[in-house]
């Protein structure tokens, strides 16, 4: 039987590690998927778990239409050609996934079209900003009609270094490829070989395989043995890769290595892995990330030496080094408590806002404070230790609890101080002002899993939606913003995946975010409509130091204004009633509200959005349960009558990840999201009821 190999070569730009310039790895979305037809059709469906912003590329051969390429709406073209005297088609497209396509595509085929195979594979870290994802333009198929056991795909020059060079074939017999090669990067993994014989000598095969080039430049010729000999064409495409995101948290290691990561801040996950920034001039005791201001235009980092010998006689000595790791030196001494030589068993920092460094130093029943002023790779100034007076821990604290811990100050300049006693409790302490410290009053008391943390727990540093990262013995844990407000007085912290290390010692972040955890449990929130009135009423079943509410409106369920507030008991373990009438003088059909809660150090936390509607409005209120949830996602909807609407689902950056219609009927509903919610990555979501009438929403977390 007459034979023919189509191959195609893709390079995807990627990068492994940390430079000046950082690329994200490119890696493969689940696995790849397969489909056959003996129709002018061809059904494929998506591989498992991909998301908005990966990009698709299927692999199809057709049989008996040489002419009339593959076509499906949003997928592009990428190249196609008539292979065996033009009774066969070979083809390439691909796709960038927004998060609204179903779980299969039906390609159409050109007309005849009656024995037809293809392949789809997934990639995820594609740079999908521009116009197209490709790093180098694709150029055009090159076919060949002589035969051979092998087939050649000419070599390009790629354009970024790291690239994932992917080689794609098609031939017309039912044998498997392998061998996989080029110049460079060398030997490729194979991603699949799909053998498809429907009858006869209308056999075909569809293969690919791929593997990461170090550098930038020329990839050589790509091979691949066939199994036989066949014709084949080839072509040579590259992909860009998204760059990485910048750092957000730094660590030290005592005397290793201080390092990088790039957490989620919404989260907490590790979304790339730590990497070297410098080795410390010293065994480092603290770190600290200063933000980029008129006195530290890098932003550098500062640590501390550590006490090991007992013999600094309270004396620290701050160092700093740039982000990228360049310029580390000792800046300057400060002497922590005056003409007392007691050695620090606890010594921590942290930046606020303005550039300006803190520190606290403990030696048993005392704690001394002193801030300084950043000033990049120069030597520290305007040093400050507050006349070398131990601070007052305010009842039912004791100094003796700062045995580990660090600290980290809020965007409106509140330092919370973590304090940890080894294998016992660990506490998160505020301190009562910046401009005259004199006292530290317990505020949390914070847990994993109801119970204590194992060994030490010390480092502590913001993410910019509020939420704290803090290391332990038994490596990073996080407190998530958005779910810390269930237990008065005590917060419950999660490990975070990967992060299993032994030997942190310290955290540091620039962010300073205005809004903090809250340990405030809210319980029922609702808004009904009483004459020309909008009634809001909620209950707290706990609060802890809380000052007040404040009541928030719009017309749009975006952009909100405060139009009443209403001071809170403060402390409480019972259940507490509250309520406020807004009066109606608008005719919009919708007015949503959410509550703003204020604590007594000015931190906030924004409520879920509840609405009222009016004229008519269908959709009443809606429940979500459970919440967070693993798998299985229940709505209870109320009704009026019978009507449609749409639930979507969006990640932290907006994109739609679920997009459901759904018929109501009058009355109570229960809608359940199983497969569509049960494949997310874990982190928090957005769930929107959308309706002709308008929407409302609810945060929700995926475990």
């Amino acid at each position: 039987m007459k034979k023919f190999t189509f191959l195609f070569v893709f390079a995807f730009v990627a990068n492994l590690i940390l430079s000046s310039t950082a690329f994200g790895q490119i890696l493969q979305r689940g696995t790849s998927t397969n489909g056959t037809s003996t129709n002018a059709s061809l059904q494929i469906s998506k591989p498992t778990g991909v998301v908005a912003g990966d990009v698709m590329i299927v692999n199809i051969a057709q049989r008996n239409n040489g002419v009339n390429a593959p076509t499906l709406a949003g997928w592009t073209a990428i190249s196609s050609g008539a292979i065996d005297g033009g009774s066969t088609m070979g083809a390439l497209l691909y796709r960038v996934a927004d998060g609204t396509e179903g779980a299969n595509f039906t390609f159409t085929l050109g007309t005849g079209a009656n024995n037809n195979t293809g392949s789809i594979v997934a990639f995820s870290g594609v740079d999908v900003s521009g116009p197209t994802p490709f790093d180098v333009a694709p150029g055009s198929l090159s076919l060949s009609l002589a035969t051979a056991s092998s087939a050649t795909a000419t070599g390009i020059t790629t354009a970024t270094a790291n690239a994932a060079v992917i080689l794609f074939a098609q031939s017309s017999d039912n044998q498997p490829m392998s061998t996989w090669n080029t110049t460079s990067p060398g030997g490729l993994t194979q991603l699949y070989s799909n053998e498809y014989n429907p009858s006869g000598s209308n056999d075909l095969t569809v293969g690919a395989a791929w593997a990461i080039k170090a550098s930038a430049g020329v990839t050589g010729n790509g091979t691949v043995a066939l199994g036989g000999t066949m014709r084949w064409g080839a072509m040579l495409v590259a992909l860009k890769a998204a760059p990485l995101p910048a750092p957000n948290l730094w660590a030290a290691n005592g005397t290793g290595a201080i390092q990088k990561y790039t957490v989620n801040p919404v989260t907490g996950a590790i979304v790339v892995a730590p990497s070297n920034v410098v080795i410390p001039s010293t065994s480092t005791a603290a770190l600290a990330k200063n933000v980029i201001n008129a006195n530290d235009a890098e932003g550098c980092l500062y640590y501390l030496n550590r006490d090991d010998a007992g013999a600094l006689n309270g004396v620290v000595t701050v160092y700093s080094v740039r982000p990228d790791g360049t310029g580390n030196g000792s800046r300057g001494t400060i002497d922590m408590n005056g003409g007392l030589n007691d050695d620090f068993s606890f010594v921590r920092m942290g930046f606020d806002a303005t550039g300006r460094g803190w520190i606290l130093a403990g030696s048993g029943s005392n704690i001394y404070i002193a801030s300084f002023q950043g000033n990049g790779v120069n030597p520290i100034t305007s040093i400050n230790t507050y006349g070398a007076t131990s601070l007052t821990v305010a009842a039912p604290g004791v100094a003796t609890e700062f045995q580990n811990g660090d600290l980290a100050i809020s965007g409106n300049g509140t330092m919370y101080a973590l304090a940890n006693v080894t294998n016992g409790q660990t506490y998160i302490y505020t301190l009562n002002s910046l401009a005259t410290p004199t006292t530290l009053t317990r505020k949390w008391t914070v847990q994993t899993g109801g119970g204590t943390f194992s060994g030490s727990v010390n480092g502590l540093a913001w993410t910019q939606t509020g939420s704290l990262h803090f290391s332990t013995a038994t490596g990073i844990y996080f407190i998530d913003q958005a779910t810390a407000n269930t237990v008065s007085g005590t917060v419950q912290a999660t490990l975070v995946p990967g992060s299993n290390s032994t030997t942190l010692t310290d955290l540091a972040s620039d962010k300073f975010p205005t809004q903090s955890t809250l340990p405030v449990k809210l319980g029922t929130f609702t808004v009904t409509k009483q004459g020309n009135n909008a009634v809001i009423d909620w209950t707290t079943l706990t609060e802890a130091n809380t000052n007040h509410f404040e009541i928030e409106r719009s017309f749009d369920g975006i952009n909100f204004t405060t139009v009443g507030t209403k001071q809170a008991s403060g402390s409480s373990t019972t259940v507490v009633s509250y309520q406020h009438l807004d009066p109606i003088t608008t005719s919009a059909r919708i007015i949503y509200y959410r509550l703003k809660t204020v604590d007594v150090d000015a931190n906030n936390s924004l409520s879920k959005i509840v609405a009222l509607r009016l004229n008519g409005v269908l959709v009443s209120d809606f429940t979500v349960y459970p919440n967070p949830f693993t798998s299985d996602l229940k709505i209870q909807i109320s009704s009026e009558k019978e009507t449609s609407i749409t639930i979507r689902v969006s990640n932290a950056m907006g994109q739609p990840v679920v997009n459901r219609q759904v018929m109501l009927q009058s009355g109570e509903n229960v809608l359940v999201l199983s497969s569509e919610v049960s494949k997310l990555q874990s982190g928090m979501y957005m769930l929107e009821i959308i309706s002709a009438e308008g929407k409302t929403t609810q945060k929700i977390i995926k475990r």
